[in-house]
């Protein structure tokens, strides 16, 4: 029969298999000699649109912006501004677009985290206040809102050897070192202790300010988290749906065949449902149970009789990772996390 696999940044429809093999993201970047190093996401978009066309609007130096865009980009941009872009100097080399704004005070450019290069990410917050620097760590945890995953698509349900090999190969942990050196994020799992998440916990904290049940909802979560690692993969839901996305259901598969390898022999691991803040409190913390749950039974279905405990827990809008005013912002607060 006949066979097919390519690698894209779009989700295929209807493919028999894909699987999340990378992750890259969309950046904005200035110079490391612009003062900027924070917009809201309004500033953001005045910029992109050309509202804002002199960065001393933004108390920056008395400097006209000039923008750089990636071709192809303006789709996940859309996330950030829903409007038309100002005049930009386009480029589908986003190399070269991050080589010309790093050399330029003035420039803003958008481009992808692999090819960064000198220039310097500008962090984009919400009107609450709460921001989501690119890293590697939020884009491998899918806390960064432009993360783009990498797909391996493969159509045709037989396929020769090497293709398996290959296949077998970039699932591997062995590929993710490879997949690291090329620029982009890698999907190994990695963990992030307690004591790197004060960001976080100062958000929890600001977003309770002075509702009673609200702060003591952050207490009880500190004191369950404390001494845990956070697993930099998370598990998100399409919109209006229960339904996993394309890059959850691919981390099913990748946190099963961690634990069939044994890299959490004698472990508990916590799956930790949170949701946005639309809504009764106690509602959204019965609706973020039962996502965990959901994900819990879904990566035991694939676990093969491994030394491993699996606990849910949930703590309901307690820990916003963004601002509950935007689609997007409301889609990466509701998520599950393994602890």
């Amino acid at each position: 029969g006949k066979f097919d696999i390519s690698l894209g940044q779009i989700q295929a429809r209807n493919p028999v298999r894909q699987d999340v093999i990378a992750l890259d993201a969309i950046v904005p970047i200035v110079a490391p000699d612009n003062p900027r190093a924070m917009v809201t996401q309004a500033q953001l978009s005045a910029l992109l649109s050309g509202r804002t066309s002199n960065w001393l609007v933004l108390g920056g130096p008395d400097l006209p912006v000039d923008l750089h865009l990636l071709d192809g980009t303006g789709q996940i941009l859309r996330r950030w501004h829903a409007g038309r872009f100002g005049d930009a100097v386009r480029s589908d080399v986003p190399a070269a677009i991050a080589d010309a704004v790093a050399a330029d005070p003035a420039a803003l450019g958008v481009v992808t985290f692999s090819t960064i290069g000198n220039a310097v990410p500008l962090v984009v917050g919400g009107s609450c206040g709460l921001a989501i620097p690119a890293t590697r760590d939020t884009i491998r945890a899918e806390d960064y809102p432009l993360t783009q995953p990498l797909f391996m698509q493969r159509i045709g349900a037989r396929q020769p050897k090497l293709v398996r090999d290959f296949i077998a190969y970039v699932r591997s942990p062995d590929a993710q070192r490879v997949i690291e050196a090329t620029g982009y994020v890698d999907q190994a799992i990695g963990r992030i202790g307690f004591d790197r998440q004060g960001d976080r916990i100062a958000n929890a904290v600001l977003a309770a300010g002075e509702d009673i049940e609200a702060s003591r909802a952050v207490r009880d979560m500190v004191g369950a988290l404390l001494n845990r690692d956070r697993l930099t993969l998370t598990f998100r839901f399409q919109d209006g749906s229960s339904e996993l996305d394309a890059q959850s259901e691919s981390n099913i598969r990748r946190l099963s065949d961690a634990v069939n390898r044994g890299e959490f022999d004698d472990s508990m691991l916590y799956f930790i449902g949170f949701s946005d803040g639309v809504g009764p409190a106690d509602g959204n913390q019965r609706l973020s149970r039962r996502r965990a749950l959901s994900v819990r039974r879904a990566v035991a279905a694939h676990v093969e009789n491994a030394p491993v405990a699996m606990k849910v827990e949930a703590f309901g809008e307690a820990l916003p990772m963004a601002c509950d005013d935007t689609a997007w912002g409301r889609q990466v607060n509701r998520r599950v996390e393994v602890w």
